[in-house]
């Protein structure tokens, strides 16, 4: 007999989530006692302590620890099953929950939906676009089907598969300084340059930093923004040298608005990663995506 609920261990993971009882509260729709007596009766069944009581906090301990992602696993298989027969709302019925880092989510993910859709029966996309950090949490807390990335991720929850390889070219404003002296840019022009970065824990600045400290040695940071839409705008009003993929800037480019340096660092590319979760059970669609998305020319 199954004595532990569903209920109980959503709020469970709420509480981690928030980091108190107080917090976890309103995301449950429950009082603080109520919160309160939920994780009580939840330990009780386990006749096992999952946090540890400091003063008025709670402090995740290794029993809670161990549960927290079984317990995150059994809620999402819970809400696959109510979307599946969810007669309702039937353009969610086989779900699709994509979690991705910028470049992916903004340049290459909308292009894959939409020539999906021209030969398959596409539901409703549900797409979390966040750095990597973000998009590697998300899927291993059970809450997208499948992650696309354009950094590391050593997370041993996670099957990490090489996708495909992208190209990063050096660019800036057709009237910043060094665009004006007609030739390949040396080493030691480029690392006295002033280069416009992604902030910590993105794909892209990891990727940059990987493909371009290796020659030149450190990077003299001029800003650091959350996306690379406002790189290729600050490159465009000349605050800075800018490395981003191709795809990015292919539009300016085009119009002449930017301009890729020639230089003397070898091609740059970076490599994209598909994430998933192996004890997540995929719904037919989302798994019919993933083969698309693994075998696609990009």
């Amino acid at each position: 007999m199954i004595r532990i609920s569903l209920r109980q261990l959503e709020v469970f993971v709420a509480v981690c989530n928030a980091g108190s009882t107080t917090a976890a509260a309103p995301v449950v729709s429950l009082s603080k006692s109520a919160t309160s007596a939920a994780i009580n009766e939840l330990e009780s069944l386990l006749n096992t302590r999952l946090f540890d009581r400091v003063g008025k906090r709670l402090v995740l301990n290794g029993f809670g620890e161990t549960l927290l992602p079984q317990a995150r696993q059994l809620l999402s298989t819970a809400s696959q099953i109510e979307q599946q027969f969810n007669t309702a709302n039937p353009a969610i019925q086989l779900g699709l929950r994509i979690s991705s880092s910028t470049t992916i989510g903004t340049y290459y993910l909308p292009r894959l939906l939409s020539r999906f859709s021209t030969t398959n029966s596409l539901p409703t996309p549900s797409v979390h676009i966040a750095n990597t950090a973000e998009v590697i949490a998300k899927v291993s807390g059970f809450d997208a089907d499948f992650g696309l990335i354009e950094g590391h991720c050593t997370n041993p929850d996670l099957f990490v598969e090489p996708w495909f390889k992208d190209e990063l070219v050096v660019i800036c404003a057709p009237t910043y300084p060094l665009n004006q002296l007609g030739r390949k840019l040396t080493f030691k022009e480029l690392r006295a340059a002033r280069w416009l970065l992604r902030e910590g824990g993105s794909g892209t600045r990891e990727s940059v930093e990987s493909a371009l400290i290796p020659h030149l040695n450190t990077l003299v940071c001029a800003g650091e923004f959350s996306n690379s839409e406002s790189i290729k705008q600050a490159a465009l009003v000349g605050l800075g040298l800018a490395c981003l993929s191709r795809a990015v800037v292919a539009d300016f480019l085009a119009l002449g608005k930017l301009v890729e340096l020639q230089t003397t660092l070898p091609p740059l590319f970076r490599n994209f990663y598909i994430l998933t979760r192996p004890e997540r059970t995929m719904l037919p669609h989302a798994r019919q995506f993933l083969d698309f998305c693994r075998n696609m020319n990009h």
